[in-house]
């Protein structure tokens, strides 16, 4: 407890002290309200983000890994795109499809963690890459070059760029910066925020 300026004062939780309050019982009802149709229809849905996610990635590689005149530069950001994105449908969405099912979180504090850090870690790069994939095309066009396909030293770059950027942000929850936790209706997680509570001032 931190005395304030007013004369009140200010009470800090962390991220741990309520990550002991969440999961020290059992929570049997959602934190987010959802009733049991609201949960089947996350889980509908999560279930054809699921199938149609790993299919169509999938597809992608294998298309990619058997026609080698396909690999060039702006194709290997694709590519990119795709591994992050089959990697959150296989590491990710399973764990809150079944959650959704179930209508509660099922693996624990641990598998929490590694949900929001995966699903984090997969997801920033994919929008790093979709990001890096519209700055070379507007360069393309703003220069109107012809582009070098044999030259793959910019495209490795953007594709570790996005993959070291992501660790940057996702990696320090783990090491206790912060932390992953529960949110929404109480089936996924993410990064979880230190909370701030201003207690009433004192007489």
């Amino acid at each position: 407890v931190a005395e304030g300026e007013n004369g009140g004062s200010c009470i800090y939780w962390s991220a741990r002290s309520a990550h002991k309050a969440l999961w020290g019982s059992t929570v049997t009802h959602s934190p987010g309200g959802l009733s049991r149709t609201g949960h089947t229809v996350v889980a509908v849905c999560l279930g054809f983000i699921l199938v149609a996610g790993i299919l169509s990635n999938f597809l992608t590689l294998l298309i990619f890994a058997k026609f080698r005149s396909l690999w060039t530069p702006i194709n290997l950001i694709l590519l990119n795109i795709s591994l992050s994105d089959i990697l959150v449908c296989v590491f990710g969405t399973p764990f809150s499809f079944a959650a959704s099912l179930h209508g509660s979180w099922l693996i624990g504090e641990y598998g929490c963690k590694w949900y929001g850090f995966a699903n984090s870690l997969f997801g920033i790069v994919s929008l790093v890459s979709l990001s890096l994939l519209s700055y070379e095309r507007y360069t393309t066009v703003l220069h109107s070059s012809q582009v070098d396909v044999s030259d793959f030293r910019k495209a490795w770059l953007f594709v570790g760029g996005s993959w070291f950027y992501s660790l940057f942000w996702t990696l320090p929850p783990l090491l206790g910066w912060s932390s992953y936790g529960p949110e929404g209706p109480g089936t996924t997680c993410s990064h979880f925020r230190f909370f701030k509570l201003d207690a009433p001032k004192r007489v």
